[in-house]
This record gives C-alpha cells, structure tokens and sequence, in this order.
C-alpha cells in the first residue's frame, strides 16, 4: 500500500487551473515508486503486445484454415461431380438400352409378321405393350421401305403419314446396316412437344430394306430425372448424342431445338460452371454433368463473408477490449471499493427489512392480544343487556346491546385472522396434529352457516364421498379453513343462490372443492385475493364488508399442514377453491 499527500500535491497544480481530480493523479504518480510506475506501464504494454500478438496467430490460423477448407470443397465438388456424371451415365445406358433392346425384338417379330406391309392388329397391340413397359417412350412407329407410317401405337387404324424426310428414316436407308440411330431434338407436328427418335432398320434375308421401327422419347422424362439428382445451385447436366447434338437438358424449359444445338456450345455459354463428360456405355451417347466451382457455391461465399465478418468484429473487439483492460487496471480498485460498499448497503437494508417486519408482526400479535380481552368484556356486557338479564329494558337498548354484540364479535374475528396471519408469517403457528375427518367438520361447518344461509335463501349442497380417509390435520385449523372458506362464498353469492362442498379421495389425500355462484374474479384479481388484507376494488366487492384475510389465511393454513390451494374463478358465474389435506397414512409413510 501506498500513502500520498494529497494537501501538497494539490498545491503543485497550475494556478488551480486544473481540478482536483488531476492534482489528486499527479499527487499519485509524485509519490508511487517509480518500480511500481514502470512496472504499471509495462503492464499496459505489454497487455498491447499480447493481443497483438494474439490477433497475428487468429489471422494467420484463419487464413490456413480457409485455405485447407477450400482444397476440401473443391475435392467434395469434383468427387461429387464425378460420381453424379456417374450415376446419370448409368441411367442413361440403363433408359436408352432398353429402348435399343426393345426396338430389337421389334424388328425380328414384325419382320417375321406376314402382314408387315399392311394393317395388323396384332402389330398394333405388340407396340402398344411395349410402350406401356418404357416410360422414356411417348409412341413407337413402324415404316416401310419408302417411309410411309405404317403403324402407330398412338392410334388405330392408322392414317398414312410420309416421314422419309425424317433423318431417323433416311439414316438408316443410306447405310442399311443394322444398327441403333438416334435422331436430333425435334418438334411433334401435331403436338409441338419436343421428342428425339431412335430407330433400327427391318430388313430381308438379302439385307434389303423393308422398313423402320422408331422409338418416340420424351426428353422430359430425362429432364425429370436430372432435375432431382441434386446438381447443386447452378448446376446442369446435359444428354447429347455422340456427335454432340444436345438431346436433352436438366432444365425442360430448354428441351426445344434451337438452331444446331450442341454439348460444345450449352458448355461454351456455361463457361462459370466446370463440366465432367461420359460416355454412355454401350450407346451412341454421351452425358455431361456441369456444376459451378468452389468458389461460387453459395455454401462457400456465405462461409466466407461470415468468416471476414467475424474476423473484423473480433479484431475490433479486441482493440477495444486492449483499451478498457488499459483503463481497467487504473480503476480496479475504486470498483472494488464501491463493490464492498454495495454489498454492505445492501446487507444492511435487508437486515433493516427483516427486522422492520419482525417488528410489525409482533406489534400485530401484541395489538390482537391487548384489543382480545376488552373486547371480550364488551361482547359479554352486549350479551346481559340484549337478553335483560337484570331486569327489564326497553326494547330499544334490547336492540342496541344485540348491534353492540354482533359488532364486537365481528371485529373479535377480524382479530383472531389478523392473529393467525402473525402467527403463520413469524413462524410460531404450532399445529396440534391428529386424525380428523372431513366430513364430519364440513357438517359442522354447514350446521354452524345454515342461518345466514337461509337469510339470503342461499343453498347448501354436501357432496361428501363416504370412503374418503382421515387426514391428519388440526382439527380446529380444518374447522377455520372450512369457516373462512364457506362464509366467503355465501358472502359474495347473491339471494337464491348456491354453495356446493364437494369431498372425494385422492392421490395420498383428501380433495375438498367450495363452489358457490357467486360475482366471481377475473384471473388478474385472483393474486390480489391471495394476499393480505388484499380486496378487489371495485363496485361489487366494495358492497360487502371484510379486512381481506379470509382466502389468505385458509390458504397459509393448507399449505402449513403440506396441501395445495388452488382457485378458479369467471366473473359473473362464480368461484371454485379447491384444497387437499394429506391423509394420515401419507404422513406416517413419510415420517419412516
């Protein structure tokens, strides 16, 4: 610890210029140790020096890290290219061999068909099944040798149509060989849908040229597949023949012939994406499949932009952060200080608190006993004059002594709540614990309301379930539970209503509902209910008298003997409390 002069060192300020805040810095620094001074400012330095040196490994970490991350998407990319050039190669081969194996045994069964030339039902009906069995084929045709249709799975019979100019005809009439053709990207004549036909030739034992078996194949069906093989944003693939000529794409809004079409140009205008060509094994095809690069794929930009984002942030933060711990380390100690002071200012108020109440709940218990005993004399007194046990009295003074003895035992009960509640809030309630059965202290209770009862023509309805247990509970408590509880609903239950005690066993306890029909409560005036000498304030509640004890007390006395309290209430419909008291067994069980 160090001591400065204060008085001196305010002296050496300019003129009284500065404050007293500065003299009092400078009084500091004048007479702290010059170790300590050093040593405070190599502190500051070298705090500077660490998060520096702290940032430079982040940055570089950082950079290494974005730079193995990226030769580890540009490998996913490519594998993933690769392997999804694959799989459509695969399909490819798969859809476009069967057609070439089905436009085979095409060829052997009309060829061998002796109405070849003509109409054949039973041709019909081999193209029609077989049509059915290839989703990628819209129709199959048959020609003869001058490349008129012959036939035609679409319909039957069949109108002559000329098709030598086709080049899936004319094709194979130049070559006569017996081989797989596959045409260009056309569109239909009759439904402007876009197809592309694969043909084979049917010839004679002399190699002749008797007609044509041409597949119909819906490029949509190719387009359907590609566009659910998860190209990834911006990807493509793209099915062409051997020569190039694009037959079909991933996006079917592009399946149209476009002058010459080619892979060679959809790749030339897609130079952003990076392509992976195959063969399509055993056919005159090939497939390409184009995604965009690493450096393009929105995973990796949004990866980046964070990352530079975070990378920012966290070197602002921590150059602010290297200059509060700079101001930290000067004002460490008057935190500290007032910290100390806080937490004392605060123990102190609540020590203060607890005894405020300590205080009030013993002047309420004192108050309650000092006001008992003459209001017992006064109740007595009331009671001789109304029943004129000395001798008669005129009626008048008959009537005042019966308002004097009704008012004094309504502020008597008043007392003995506020009593109990002072009790139950110091803690000095001692329950006198012993079997007690419900049903027998709700008859009480109903026996002992039936007369203010009948004064407002209100019903009292007994619910009580015969197997219901003892529960153990002091017998007078549940009997004031039940008084408080009762005498309310009758209370706030206007003429010709009703009060329905409902008793019934439950899970290690006894379950006692009050419902009357009553004003009711909304469901934010149920809180202020609960509390001490808490009333609702409003028209209806302000008609009928009360300190507000009643539903606090009875719940402070379930939940003292281990029940719940629970209420629920609408307005203008009425209020149900519900409580439980445990059966005796339940508390010997939890004594052991």
């Amino acid at each position: 610890m160090f001591t400065y002069d204060v008085q001196i060192c305010c002296e050496t300020a300019d003129d009284g210029k500065k404050n007293v805040a500065v003299a009092l810095d400078h009084c500091i620094d004048a007479k702290e140790p010059r170790g300590a001074r050093f040593w405070q400012r190599s502190l500051s330095r070298n705090i500077v020096i660490t998060i520096t040196i702290l940032l430079a490994i982040s940055h570089v970490a950082n950079v290494v890290y974005i730079e193995r991350l990226w030769h580890a998407i540009v490998a996913s990319t490519d594998q993933d290219r690769h392997a999804k050039a694959a799989i459509l190669a695969e399909h490819a081969s798969r859809a476009l061999g069967s057609v070439d194996q089905a436009l085979e045994v095409l060829v052997d069964k009309i060829g061998a068909n002796p109405q070849f030339g003509g109409r054949s039902i039973a041709i019909h009906m081999l193209l029609t099944d077989t049509v059915a069995k290839l989703p990628q084929v819209r129709a199959i045709i048959v020609t003869n040798a001058e490349g008129v249709r012959v036939h035609d799975s679409r319909r039957w019979p069949e109108t002559t149509l000329d098709v030598s100019d086709r080049e899936f005809f004319t094709e194979q009439k130049r070559w006569r060989g017996d081989s797989l053709f596959i045409d260009r990207l056309l569109i239909n004549r009759a439904d402007k849908k876009p197809f592309f036909a694969m043909s084979r030739p049917i010839l004679d034992s002399n190699g002749n040229l008797r007609g044509v078996v041409a597949a119909i194949a819906a490029p949509d069906y190719f387009s359907s597949f590609y566009s659910e093989a998860q190209l990834g944003f911006g990807g493509a693939a793209v099915l062409a023949r051997a020569d190039g000529v694009v037959l079909a794409v991933s996006d079917p809004g592009l399946n149209a012939p476009m002058g010459e079409p080619t892979m060679a140009g959809f790749l030339e205008r897609n130079r952003n994406l990076i392509p992976n060509v195959r063969q399509v094994p055993g056919l005159p095809a090939q497939i390409a499949v184009a995604t965009p690069s690493a450096a393009r794929t929105p995973t990796f930009r949004a990866f980046l932009t964070a990352d530079v984002i975070m990378m920012v942030v966290m070197t602002a933060i921590a150059a602010f952060m290297a200059r509060m711990l700079m101001n930290e380390a000067r004002a460490r100690e008057i935190r500290e200080d007032a910290l100390r002071q806080s937490e004392r200012a605060e123990r102190s108020a609540r020590e203060d608190a607890e005894a405020a109440n300590q205080a009030k709940t013993a002047f309420l218990a004192n108050m309650s006993h000092e006001l008992r005993t003459p209001l017992n004399s006064i109740i007595g007194f009331s009671e001789i004059i109304a029943n004129q046990m000395f001798g008669t009295i005129q009626p008048r003074y008959v009537e005042y002594g019966a308002v004097i003895g009704r008012s004094g035992r309504h502020l008597l009960d008043i007392i003995n709540d506020i009593l109990e509640m002072a009790k139950l809030q110091s803690g000095k309630l001692v329950l006198q614990r012993e079997p007690v059965d419900v049903a027998m202290a709700i008859d009480v209770t109903v026996e002992f309301l039936k007369q203010q009862a009948e004064k407002k023509t209100i019903t009292l309805i007994r619910d009580l379930d015969a197997a219901c247990p003892l529960v153990e509970a002091d017998p007078v408590r549940v009997r004031q539970i039940l008084l408080n509880l009762v005498s309310n609903g009758i209370k706030f239950t206007p003429d010709g209503g009703a009060v329905a005690i409902r008793v019934r066993p439950g899970r290690d306890c006894v379950v006692v509902e009050i419902r009357d029909t009553g004003i009711g409560m909304t469901p934010d005036q149920i809180p202020l209910a609960l509390k001490p000498f808490g009333q609702i304030d409003n028209k209806l509640t302000r008609m009928y008298e009360g300190t507000g004890l009643g539903l606090p007390l009875a719940k402070s006395l379930v939940e003292e003997h281990g029940g719940s309290f629970e209420i629920e209430s609408e307005p203008d419909v009425g209020t149900m409390v519900r409580f439980t008291l445990p059966c005796a067994s339940a508390l010997a069980v939890a004594a052991e």
